[in-house]
């Protein structure tokens, strides 16, 4: 990193560990520091300020100003008074909730200090949250109420520490370019009252976007929070069963929804699907019972390893062989760059009693976002077409297997090529097809074990 004032450039963390340990004295450094009559003496400091001028085209930007900092002065003034104001519900106004353990994956903030929720916001961006829940907490519940914490969930996903300004386009960049909160250095802090990138009305508007493009006359459905290894349906309740389960140790879902959550709570309170309903003790989205591979996290005395990934994901398969009619259809959506993610995945649902019929890699991800550039990310999700396996599946010889399998991928493989999917997302595609041969089995041998009685 480079010293905005000197233009020195400091060691990373490991050869200087003054910096991240200064940083964590201020709780990450997102905010200024005042001394008592409001003089800026440490902590964030404002590089530029970005201004737009009605009628003209392009971005102005200048150096700030006493009145610059006076405004997050007073914002803080501010902001104290509202923190002496508890919520009816006896929640704190500014989300205290903890932030999960070091070593989370896709967390790096707790390294800098960040220990609650609320340190990843700045004054100016938890004032103007904390408003917003207040005002829409009071709106008579229905459906304006639910569609205010829509808009609020965007604006939290712009008025975060964590927001890049994109330079070739000279605009704000929301939080979750990716699936990860890492530290961000020069973070752009929005006008949410502003025409600029991030405001306020920009949330309205695509929350009324999608309400525009809605089908008409669609039917209604229903949402209930469940465990997929306890599903509350009977056997042979559904025609379809369609799921896009957790990526193995890619996404922490849980602990990244924290970040929503933590405000639609004090916007919805009370709200049913705004609790853990397996833990009433926690405060948060229910984690001891998600399927991830994170070692830093432990349930009944284990870690969540593969072992732990692999057992609980086919629990849910099996669940779902059973909510399934027999002439049902299961969809399963995946993507990994690992052969372990991906031998976790087929494990789950090899053992939970399907048999893949069909797969195609759809592309589901955004050209040009941020966890594309300078990497091999993969750029289709595969889909893969289940259905219940036969009670009476026959066992399965390997010398067939292998032979079968090089005819039947390759044929894929020149189809695939041919609509334009290439490298990792050709390979990983293929699984599927090797999985149409491989499944149809209830297990599959060679000859060493076929003369063994004991397999049987």
């Amino acid at each position: 990193m480079i010293c905005p004032s000197c233009g020195a450039l400091l060691p990373g963390n490991k050869k200087n560990p003054r910096t991240p340990a200064q940083l964590a004295a201020q709780r990450g450094g997102t905010d200024v520091v005042f001394d008592e009559q409001g003089n800026r003496k440490g902590g964030g400091l404002l590089l530029a300020v970005v201004t737009i001028k009605p009628g003209e085209r392009g971005r102005r930007y200048r150096l700030p100003t006493e009145q610059d900092y006076m405004a997050v002065w007073k914002a803080r003034q501010r902001l104290q008074e509202v923190m002496m104001q508890p919520l009816p519900n006896s929640l704190s106004p500014v989300p205290d909730e903890p932030l999960p353990p070091i070593g989370t994956l896709g967390f790096r903030v707790q390294r800098y200090g960040m220990h609650q929720w609320a340190d990843l916001f700045t004054v100016r961006q938890k004032l103007a949250l904390v408003t917003l829940t207040k005002l829409a907490a009071k709106v008579p519940e229905g459906s304006v109420r639910f569609l205010l914490a829509t808009v609020i969930s965007r604006c939290v996903d712009y008025w975060s520490s964590g927001v890049r300004w994109v330079q070739q386009g000279e605009f704000v960049a929301d939080t979750f370019s990716r699936q990860a909160l890492p530290i961000v250095w020069d973070f752009a802090e929005v006008a949410p009252w502003g025409d600029g990138s991030g405001n306020f009305d920009g949330a309205i508007d695509w929350v009324c976007r999608v309400i525009e493009a809605w089908p008409k006359g669609s039917s209604v459905g229903y949402v209930q929070l469940a465990d997929a290894c306890d599903p509350p349906l009977p056997g042979e309740a559904a025609d379809l069963w369609f799921t896009d389960p957790p990526y193995y140790d890619a996404v922490p879902y849980a602990d990244l929804s924290d970040f929503f959550f933590i405000w639609l709570k004090r916007t919805l309170p009370g709200h049913s699907l705004l609790r853990d309903p397996f833990d009433s003790s926690n405060p948060l989205t229910p984690k001891t019972r998600e399927a991830v591979q994170d070692e830093v996290k432990w349930v009944n005395s284990r870690p969540k390893d593969r072992a732990f990934f692999e057992e609980t994901m086919a629990r849910a398969f099996a669940e779902g062989r059973r909510v399934l009619r027999d002439a049902g259809i299961g969809c399963v959506v995946f993507a990994h760059k690992t052969t372990e993610g991906w031998e976790a995945l087929l494990s789950g649902i090899i053992r939970g009693g399907w048999v893949v019929t069909g797969s195609w890699p759809i592309a589901t991800e955004r050209p040009g976002r941020l966890r594309e550039q300078n990497s091999a990310a993969l750029e289709t999700s595969v889909h893969i077409i289940c259905r219940p396996r036969p009670e009476e599946a026959r066992i399965g010889d390997w010398g067939e297997v292998f032979r079968e399998l090089p005819r039947h991928v390759g044929e894929w493989m020149d189809r695939l090529q041919l609509e334009g999917v290439r490298g990792a997302d050709l390979v990983f595609a293929c699984i599927g097809p090797a999985l149409e041969i491989y499944s149809q089995y209830s297990k599959v041998v060679d000859a060493e074990e076929a003369g063994d009685p004991s397999w049987r």
